[in-house]
């Protein structure tokens, strides 16, 4: 685990912006895909078959968006799903697969494109549906799987999609993830997540993990925000996505550092300090 270390109160602070609308959210994630979409332009397709990677194998080709919605509702999901893709290249979603996880969520996706007008060129699939087809193709958009999909997850890109990139969003599989599929979930790159974060009891804490790709995975660590006046400022950052008690601990030394007890205390111990020499 790798923490950046706690900010003092006399050190300048990294400030960073978040969105302020979902509209925005859904522009900047758009941006920071379409980044690596173009960066696969000319790679080969995914393999469809078995053994073919689902615990890695198409490393470079799969990624995932988090962002914020009033609600988990069908309609929610439907709605950011149509909204990524409408900001987006229409050449890079031609043929794009929609798969949601539940018969509700790809029965709202259905409605919103015939609602607006837009029927778009790839079917709409539960992910039961999706696992009992021929074979799929085109980018695939996969919606909200939890952690009681991953099995169905990998059985899909194994055996049945074998397209140029897949884009996972909002996926709640990351908590209780059995180990046999760590390997799945890891292979999903995550090109975009903002997680508004809360902290209540005796540290609170209002804040934001911030997670943006650019260039390469290396380049592009998962950072903790923590909201001061009107700033987001950061406080810690991570290699990997960071846990729960990843956050705990980092908004703890966060709080620590900066306040006014602290700064007592230092200032106390270097008097006894130099009392003693």
């Amino acid at each position: 685990m790798v923490l950046a270390n706690a900010i003092a109160p006399n050190q300048e602070k990294a400030v960073f912006s978040i969105p302020e609308s979902k509209d925005e959210a859904v522009k900047v994630s758009a941006a920071a895909l379409l980044g690596q979409v173009k960066q696969l332009k000319g790679a080969k397709k995914a393999k469809k078959g078995f053994g073919a990677g689902s615990s890695g194998g198409s490393t470079g080709t799969r990624f995932s968006v988090e962002l914020p919605l009033a609600s988990d509702s069908p309609a929610e999901l439907a709605g950011l799903a149509a909204d990524l893709l409408a900001a987006l290249p229409a050449a890079a979603t031609a043929g794009a697969c929609i798969v949601a996880a539940s018969e509700q969520v790809a029965a709202a996706v259905q409605a919103a494109r015939s609602s607006s007008g837009r029927q778009g060129s790839g079917p709409v699939l539960s992910l039961r549906a999706a696992c009992q087809a021929d074979s799929l193709s085109g980018p695939l958009l996969l919606l909200a799987p939890a952690t009681s999909d991953v099995a169905l997850v990998e059985q899909l890109l194994d055996e049945v999609w074998g397209g140029p990139w897949a884009l996972v969003v909002n996926p709640g599989w990351h908590a209780n993830t059995p180990a046999a599929y760590s390997g799945l979930v890891d292979s999903f790159e995550a090109a975009y997540s903002f997680m508004p974060i809360a902290t209540q009891g005796l540290v609170r804490a209002e804040g934001a993990v911030l997670r943006q790709l650019s260039g390469s995975a290396a380049a592009s660590p998962w950072r903790v925000l923590l909201k001061e006046e009107d700033d987001f400022v950061q406080v810690g950052q991570m290699k990997r996505r960071p846990s729960q008690s990843d956050l705990e601990l980092v908004i703890m030394n966060a709080r620590a550092a900066s306040s006014p007890l602290t700064s007592l205390v230092k200032g106390v111990k270097g008097l006894m300090d130099k009392g003693k020499k």
